[in-house]
């Protein structure tokens, strides 16, 4: 049985796009998703994603385990990973189980990017090595959304664009990237693939804390004429971030929440209950602040060096970035570009530590 395929290997011959035709709606009444990039393209585009579908099947057709991959909880996985079907409770429980066993969510004593120690760390980067349960996150997403009217997909960089790519794949989505640095040179564009002004695009990310990698990737998504308005995310850290989106017009549509992660892998015996309770009450005491001064001109000021303040000072200790967290935990001398930056999540906020000045 092929991938994402509901029929049996003799009887693939449509096209991916044709299969999840009224799965993903086009916003405007009466296109069918193989339109979705030009109303112009017509039949020759139907008849290319046509042989593109039966390429596409063959080539994920006789997928192996990688050797030395976690054998998944039941030998029905593969199976049940080739449908388009909503996952059944099972399903999901099953998926915890594969996040937690191939080491995507840890527990124990974490530094995190802020300085602060957490009982959790959640590492999506590792699903790429594990095909199964990549394919089976892809889904598992997929229906969170698959009721919402989009034109195309983009992955936030770095983490979600495999399962973005694998969403394209299996669902017949068409999709473009998101440069997250912009070369000075060739076409110089921050999103890249075929795309049209006014065409609503869907977020696609891997997990969210603040919500801030998100708000990167809205801006230039948005100086292209294109209409976000939905956001899809494997994993939400229930850390605010759903309503740093929400005050941003966006939505955010999870396919699990840590919250009930816990709960399924307390019910294995994964996790115990001092474990599970000290997790809990780190959500709740460390609540990410997003300024919406911030989240506004955030893709803007990153980019521009005219519009960083030209003589705030530098962070009480510029060396270390110290202040790259909530508001709580920003020195009173840190200056205000540096806060803002800093607390929206950005890597760096533009500080000399020769100058001491931004």
């Amino acid at each position: 049985m092929h991938l994402w395929s509901r029929k049996a290997a003799g009887a693939g011959t449509s096209s991916v796009a044709s299969r999840s035709s009224g799965l993903v709606s086009h916003s405007a009444a009466g296109h069918h998703p193989q339109s979705r990039v030009s109303s112009t393209t017509g039949d020759s585009c139907g008849r290319r994603q046509n042989s593109q579908g039966a390429a596409i099947m063959g080539l994920f057709s006789g997928l192996k385990k990688n050797k030395g991959e976690a054998e998944p909880s039941t030998s029905s996985v593969a199976a049940r990973a080739t449908t388009k079907e909503p996952m059944t409770q099972e399903e999901v429980e099953e998926l915890c189980l594969e996040l937690n066993k191939i080491g995507a969510v840890k527990f124990g004593e974490f530094k995190l990017k802020s300085g602060l120690m957490s009982p959790v760390y959640v590492d999506l980067r590792v699903i790429v090595s594990y095909p199964l349960v990549l394919e089976q996150v892809s889904r598992m997403m997929y229906s969170q959304v698959k009721d919402l009217q989009f034109d195309i997909m983009c992955g936030v960089p770095y983490t979600a664009l495999p399962i973005a790519t694998c969403m394209s794949l299996g669902f017949g989505l068409p999709m473009v990237m998101r440069r997250k640095e912009v070369k000075d040179y060739g076409t110089k564009r921050a999103i890249e693939g075929a795309y049209s002004a006014g065409q609503s695009c869907l977020i696609v990310e891997d997990l969210v804390t603040s919500g801030a990698s998100v708000l990167e990737t809205l801006d230039p998504l948005q100086k292209e004429q294109l209409k976000v308005t939905d956001v899809v995310v494997l994993i939400d850290r229930e850390q605010g971030g759903a309503a740093h989106l929400e005050k941003n017009g966006l939505r955010l549509h999870a396919a699990f929440k840590l919250s009930a992660m816990l709960d399924v892998l307390q019910k294995h015996s994964l996790v115990d209950d001092t474990v599970a309770s000290n997790v809990r009450a780190f959500i709740a005491e460390n609540q990410t602040q997003l300024p919406a001064a911030a989240a506004a001109a955030l893709g803007e000021v990153a980019r521009d060096p005219a519009r960083r303040a030209p003589s705030c000072c530098c962070c009480a200790s510029s060396s270390s970035l110290s202040c790259k967290t909530t508001s709580s935990f920003m020195p009173s001398s840190c200056c205000c570009c540096c806060c803002s930056l800093l607390a929206a999540g950005v890597a760096s906020c533009f500080c000399s530590a020769a100058s001491a000045i931004c």
